[in-house]
């Protein structure tokens, strides 16, 4: 009985010894954090990082990429909360990334952050907050009429929630990714030469590419584009009269004539109608047409577009190959 007793009182006193063990655990971690509480401020340091697979690309390789802007909001991406003002913030991108320091933010909290990076010198973007980005593809400084082929439209985003933990470590990163689909044409001209070797030599002019695009990019929309309600208001004729690259094939054996940057209309991958024209000088001036339908596009994705171009009517390769870094985008 005296054995039954002794062993009531051990099992009474089990609850309290562990309640007491717990008190002591939950004031030394509190030490250990120090002043890690909920709603008190700490410093943040975040980094802005563009993919690295894409830097072994004729065309998309970031390496005009100089400049990221930045934002942050209340998480419902309803009021902004740095920076206060309307002139934006931005961060230098060094080697692929941009590294923003001693952000002021409270422990416990979580924030709507928004980046756009681009070529400081392109004037085709512009805001007055970074949650709608808007688009004009014909500014392009410096480059006259001709609108096509041109890299230092090139720009990445990324709409995301940072949530600042009780043991956050101070550094965050995110990767940013394009908004764009890249529309690309190839030819092949070795066998253009081949055909027409009677007419002598060959001289390429030029093209025309009718595309429908967006005039305006919703960034916490899930990234979706926009466009005016006059459907002439969202096609866009890109023009040049050089090659994309000569030094670098769309494809093996296609040699890469046209590379645009467009915002589709709509979010995820979309159709399109496409209109586009060839010119080359063989013996006489010569131009052929292309009228494309169903032509898959996406952002963060190339569609590669590639056959004899210069001959009408003839069945062309489309390919839609994506991105690195292609992560699910945030919608909201």
């Amino acid at each position: 009985m005296k054995d039954r007793n002794n062993m009531k009182m051990t099992l009474r006193y089990i609850p309290a010894l562990a309640a007491t063990f717990l008190l002591a655990l939950a004031c030394q971690q509190s030490e250990l954090d120090g002043d890690m509480a909920a709603g008190e401020e700490m410093t943040v340091s975040i980094t802005a990082s563009i993919p690295s697979g894409i830097y072994t690309k004729a065309f998309g390789d970031a390496s005009g990429i100089d400049v990221v802007y930045y934002e942050l909001w209340t998480s419902d991406f309803q009021t902004r909360l740095y920076p206060a003002g309307d002139e934006p913030v931005s961060a230098e991108v060094v080697d692929g990334k941009a590294v923003i320091e001693d952000l002021t933010l409270v422990r416990g909290d979580s924030y709507g952050i928004l980046f756009w990076a681009q070529n400081s010198a392109c004037k085709a973007y512009s805001f007055t907050d970074l949650k709608n980005i808007g688009i004009d593809y014909a500014a392009v400084e410096n480059e006259g009429e001709e609108t096509g082929n041109k890299e230092i439209r090139d720009a990445f985003y990324c709409c995301d929630i940072l949530k600042i933990g009780h043991h956050a470590f101070g550094n965050t990163d995110f990767t940013l990714k394009r908004p764009f689909a890249q529309v690309n044409f190839g030819a092949d001209m070795s066998r253009l030469l081949e055909e027409n070797a009677l007419l002598g030599a060959i001289d390429y002019k030029g093209y025309e590419i009718e595309i429908p695009v967006a005039t305006t990019f919703r960034m916490v929309d899930g990234g979706r584009g926009v466009a005016h309600d006059d459907a002439d208001k969202r096609t866009h004729t890109f023009t040049a009269t050089e090659l994309a690259s000569t030094t670098e094939d769309l494809v093996q054996g296609y040699t890469h004539l046209a590379m645009n940057y467009i915002i589709p209309v709509g979010r995820g991958r979309q159709t399109i109608d496409i209109n586009a024209r060839f010119m080359v000088n063989q013996g006489g001036a010569h131009m052929v047409e292309h009228n494309l339908t169903n032509i898959p596009v996406q952002a963060n994705h190339r569609t590669n577009i590639y056959g004899n171009l210069f001959t009408a009517g003839t069945e062309l390769t489309v390919d839609l190959a994506e991105y690195a870094g292609n992560e699910n985008i945030l919608a909201h």
